[in-house]
């Protein structure tokens, strides 16, 4: 079993298929049209692999255009939102006990990766963000910055933080990573605490995870552009006064943070692993799931 589109992943369907392992695939048929290479990896694993377990049935529906068999594929929605539903993610407690988060102040988390097919463009994309956090985390709002992923344009991205780190801006931690349950566990606190607060960068979490949470998101820039998404989505371009213009929308617009806490969640409510185990459980591994048919003449 293989998930998502990350290039790391696609070394093990090569290999999975070309030795007769039967594989399945989770989260194919998603698209992200702002210039990551998310989707050419992501389709070319679609076209390896044996099963499909979707995120949604637009997702569903693209992997059937593209040829595969209509019994190969079942829409599941998102197996991280199981995680959510059963509430395991941090506590507030747990928040500040580790990363000294309070929860009588508004929370940004902060996530931006590199858009891998501009990515002499990192720095000056990020550039902007980290201006407006600055200037929002001036304003007594605690914000947790994270490493973006190792996506080329990747360490430009880093060394900005690093910089950014090392001016000691109150209010703002930079951490390489706080873990799922950590991160979640933020999400939780920004999206229903008492203080509110945002999921500010580029990061597919900002679009798929943050409706189960009620949390407002900012997505900058084009990675995510394509995205199926929600309402609780403000979209900026890489502008330092319409990114700080969005959180504050996200931190005191109630009109706005009453939609995002009842938003629905495109990517289901939390029962993927059971779907997913159900269909392994029954299916025959045979030849006939090993030889792939193309639908389309």
């Amino acid at each position: 079993m293989v998930y998502a589109d990350r290039f790391e992943g696609f070394a093990a369907v090569i290999a999975g298929t070309q030795m007769g392992i039967p594989t399945a695939h989770i989260e194919g048929g998603d698209v992200t049209q702002g210039g990551a290479l998310d989707d050419s990896v992501r389709h070319a694993m679609t076209k390896l692999a044996h099963l499909h377990f979707t995120t949604n049935e637009n997702a569903a529906n693209r992997i059937r255009v593209m040829g595969e068999e209509p019994w190969r594929v079942h829409a599941v929605g998102f197996p991280a939102i199981d995680l959510i539903a059963d509430g395991l993610y941090a506590t507030p407690q747990e928040l500040h006990d580790r990363f000294g988060i309070v929860a009588d102040r508004p929370l940004v988390v902060f996530t931006q990766h590199s858009v891998s097919s501009r990515f002499e463009e990192a720095v000056a994309q990020v550039q902007p963000s980290l201006a407006a956090l600055e200037t929002i985390a001036r304003e007594g709002v605690q914000v947790v910055v994270t490493y973006p992923n190792n996506d080329a344009g990747g360490r430009r991205i880093i060394d900005e933080l690093e910089k950014f780190r090392a001016r000691a801006v109150p209010n703002v931690q930079v951490h390489k990573s706080v873990g799922r349950y950590n991160y979640h566990g933020m999400l939780a606190l920004a999206g229903r605490g008492a203080a509110g607060g945002a999921c500010v960068g580029n990061s597919s979490s900002g679009v798929k995870e943050t409706p189960a949470f009620g949390c407002p998101t900012v997505d900058v820039g084009s990675r995510q552009a394509g995205r199926l998404g929600t309402n609780n989505v403000i979209a900026t371009a890489y502008d330092e006064r319409e990114i700080v213009a969005a959180i504050r929308r996200c931190l005191t617009d109630a009109a706005f943070i009453a939609q995002c806490h009842t938003c629905e969640n495109p990517y289901g409510t939390g029962d993927a692993g059971p779907k997913i185990a159900e269909v392994l459980a029954r299916v025959p591994l045979d030849q006939k799931l090993l030889t792939k048919q193309m639908t389309i003449p």
